[in-house]
């Protein structure tokens, strides 16, 4: 390498040395650090002759490793752990106080927003090349099975090789197979698959693919500055709720939901419209959603649930309440059954789907 090449090096890690370490070095570690980038700078012009120049670089790793102690050894490993570090507290400042990822299990909100699910598949499994496109661009994971001889599946079990992470141990004729899936994936994604039928070597035991919910950022400084408002969507706790607690066995859990009513307005549902004080509220969301087109149902009664049940029901939203119904009304557990979102669950506004690249991907309404 010549000393031109050499000096440019150096230079460059001076300048991270300036960033990171500047505030402890004293009058004489200063005045240390200009002599050596003002020699560097000549080097670098080729302005030094080239005997001078390499003495001095021969020179100089000492020369570092007194101004910086560690700079010959372990510099560069500890301020890339320096790096790492500050990049994770950034990572965790913003995830803690600005906006955080979600992923979407269930399909409540479809089709604005879409969970996870399985369907069959009639033909093999795609090349790999294939299967890890569909994956990274459309959440598309596929998965098969086919018997290696004659026998029945013994048992479908969950494999964790991480905490998390969970697999699916599928025994046949006592040999253990795998399937990169949850097990849940397999008995929806498959669902002829049974412990009793007999297969003949070369069937097919599954062939499924399995389709990754929409993965969302939420904002979480709106509510900070604002209320929420009639018609977005918005992320809450289940923490204190009681019908939801129930439901999730203790455990608190984020749910998300279209703000549907704000404190001082009073619902009615006459599907497939929402009415709020008296007038059917409008929005492009709303009137897509009663548009009953492209999977939209509207708002509807359901029979099972506790509020809104026949078209006379009315419910007026308490002070620091919110009423919350997912998109899908026919089959969502939202505030028909449980009643208000307290202020304090509020978590933040859905603000974009960031994955899968679907249609849905971008900006949230």
């Amino acid at each position: 390498m010549s000393p031109q090449k050499q000096a440019k090096e150096y230079l460059h890690l001076l300048r991270r040395k300036w960033n990171y370490s500047r505030d402890l070095l004293d009058e004489k570690g200063l005045s240390s650090f200009e002599k050596i980038q003002t020699e560097l700078t000549d080097i670098a012009k080729a302005g030094t002759p080239p005997e001078k120049a390499e003495k001095f670089l021969g020179q100089l790793p000492a020369q570092l490793n007194k101004l910086f102690p560690g700079s010959d050894t372990l510099g560069g490993w500890v301020e890339n752990i320096e790096v790492l570090f500050v990049a994770v507290v950034i990572a965790l400042a913003l995830r803690t106080y600005f906006v955080q990822p979600f992923k979407i299990p269930t399909h409540s909100m479809r089709p604005t927003l879409w969970g996870i699910y399985q369907e069959p598949d009639k033909l093999p499994s795609p090349n790999v090349v294939t299967q890890v496109i569909d994956f990274a661009i459309f959440g598309k994971s596929h998965h098969r099975f086919v018997a290696p001889e004659d026998g029945t599946v013994d048992s479908i079990e969950s494999w964790k090789p991480l905490p998390f992470l969970t697999f699916t141990k599928l025994c046949f004729n006592g040999r253990e197979h795998y399937l990169f899936t949850e097990p849940k994936n397999v008995l929806v994604g498959a669902p002829g698959i049974n412990l009793e039928q007999k297969f003949k070597a070369g069937d097919v035991v599954a062939n499924f693919s399995v389709q990754a919910g929409d993965h969302i950022f939420v904002n979480k400084m709106t509510y900070n500055f604002r209320l929420p408002k009639q018609g977005e969507v918005f992320v809450f706790t289940t923490k204190d709720i009681a019908g939801l607690q129930r439901q999730t066995a203790g455990v608190t859990q984020y749910y998300i939901k279209r703000c549907v009513g704000v404190p001082g307005t009073t619902l009615r549902i006459d599907e497939p419209y929402l009415y709020s004080n008296g007038q059917q509220l409008h929005s492009m969301a709303f009137d897509r959603i009663y548009s009953k087109q492209d999977g939209y149902t509207g708002y509807v009664h359901a029979p099972q649930a506790n509020y809104l049940v026949r078209p006379q029901d009315e419910i007026s939203i308490l002070e620091n309440s919110y009423w919350a119904m997912g998109d899908n009304s026919r089959n969502s557990l939202d505030s028909r059954y449980w009643k208000f979102v307290p202020r304090e669950n509020l978590v933040g506004t859905a603000l974009l789907v960031y994955w899968p690249f679907t249609k849905r991907w971008g900006l949230i309404d």
